[in-house]
């Protein structure tokens, strides 16, 4: 997968969990990265460095880890929780919380 989708998903994950205490794990140590990974995908900032892009497809091997899905092309964070979802036993409440889409989080 090309580090643009990457960084896009590891976008799209910081939007849906950043108020999320379930996600404290990913988010320790990680909020300005997540929030960089962001930025850099809408296009307010380029990252050249490469050490941080590669800390951000380290977050997206996180989630990958966390959803215990294979290293595969994925279209979006909603594409990972669907994916993720159909695989796993829905009544893990803990599942639940870390598996909402972006759509059910804006409806907070």
């Amino acid at each position: 997968m090309k580090y643009e989708d990457k960084e896009r998903i590891v976008a799209e994950a910081w939007l849906a969990v950043r108020n999320d205490k379930t996600w404290e794990p990913m988010l320790r140590n990680g909020t300005l990265l997540l929030s960089l990974a962001h930025s850099s995908h809408h296009g307010y900032c380029v990252i050249t460095d490469s050490s941080v892009k590669r800390d951000i497809e380290a977050k997206y091997n996180y989630l990958l880890a966390v959803f215990a899905l294979p290293d595969e092309e994925y279209e979006s964070w909603d594409d990972l929780v669907r994916i993720a979802s159909e695989r796993k036993d829905t009544s893990d409440t803990l599942w639940k919380a870390n598996t909402r889409s972006q759509s059910e989080r804006s409806n907070d």
